[in-house]
């Protein structure tokens, strides 16, 4: 217990990932919508989770059955390789979820990520910061929702085994409007998204790159906008009608669905995006939950 500090709060942020390029390619944190792990030294060996709030039971009690207890006893196996003695050592887990789950905004990649940082603080930090990325796959989370809540910011992943990402340079001024319809994701997803590949996607991604290093928000909404448009009648493509009439820089799913994302370069934009929006789906009678979040360029973090 003499590595032990006190008790810690720690919370990470959900992530929006794919950004019409395809899994696996990028993703990016979100500010003001986080889960939070506390962290308490415990007198009895090993990791106990003691209570979960606001997951509507869909997390399991059993520590080794979660994403989280999964890289956090993947974790555990490590620290003696840093010197750490782990036959004594003990800490509680209380979970407190706030991302809603099943929307396509990392689901419990943000669990992972509060819970590891957490315990690594708690022992010192034993571990460097980006050698919690091998623990936290463990996890079975996708790589880029674990970058993203681990590390925040907007990333690029250049490799996937061993993982290794690039954090890409941002303007100021982005927003994303993030909505979530009350549909199963399965339902959004059975439309055809097609995603440019090839040639395409890559101008695209230098475009990106390009006007984030130099602001140039009209090049940002040029390279973005072909590759999200889905087809004529569908689902998506009513919202990126609204979304580009009110001068948005792009729309698309984030994950598996149904969460749409809006990109904007101002919240006044986002909010009249987000007024248009409600209306319409008030009009047809259907409930939208709504969000307008700034880029976390922190990720997991102590309260």
């Amino acid at each position: 217990m003499s590595k032990a500090q006190l008790g810690v709060k720690i919370k990470a942020p959900a992530s929006l990932s794919q950004l019409s390029w395809g899994p696996g390619c990028m993703a990016v944190a979100l500010e003001g919508l986080a889960d939070e792990v506390i962290i308490r030294p415990s007198q009895e060996a090993g990791l106990q989770l003691l209570e979960v709030t606001g997951d509507q039971k869909q997390l399991s009690r059993n520590l080794g059955e979660t994403a989280m207890g999964k890289a956090a006893l993947a974790f555990w196996a490590l620290l003696p390789d840093y010197g750490v003695e782990t036959e004594t050592l003990g800490f509680e887990l209380e979970v407190r979820k706030k991302i809603p789950f099943g929307l396509g905004l990392g689901n419990e990649a943000a669990l992972v990520a509060a819970c590891l940082y957490g315990l690594n603080k708690q022992l010192k930090s034993p571990l460097m910061p980006k050698e919690l990325m091998p623990p936290a796959l463990a996890s079975g989370c996708a790589a880029e929702d674990l970058v993203a809540s681990l590390y925040g910011g907007w990333n690029l992943i250049v490799q996937e085994s061993p993982c290794q990402w690039r954090r890409m340079a941002l303007p100021k001024g982005l927003y994303f409007l993030v909505f979530a319809p009350k549909v199963k994701a399965h339902q959004a997803l059975r439309e055809e998204i097609a995603l440019q590949t090839g040639k395409a996607s890559l101008q695209a991604l230098s475009a990106l790159s390009w006007a984030f290093n130099y602001s140039d928000f009209r090049l940002l909404e040029e390279a973005l906008w072909p590759q999200a448009w889905a087809e004529e009648g569908s689902f998506l493509r009513e919202v990126q009608e609204i979304v580009h009439a009110e001068g948005g820089l792009s729309c698309h799913y984030s994950g598996q669905g149904p969460t749409i994302a809006a990109l904007f370069n101002n919240t006044l934009k986002a909010e009249e995006a987000q007024t248009a929006i409600l209306a319409h789906y008030k009009a047809k009678k259907q409930r939208v939950k709504s969000w307008i979040l700034s880029i976390d360029q922190e990720g997991a973090i102590i309260e």
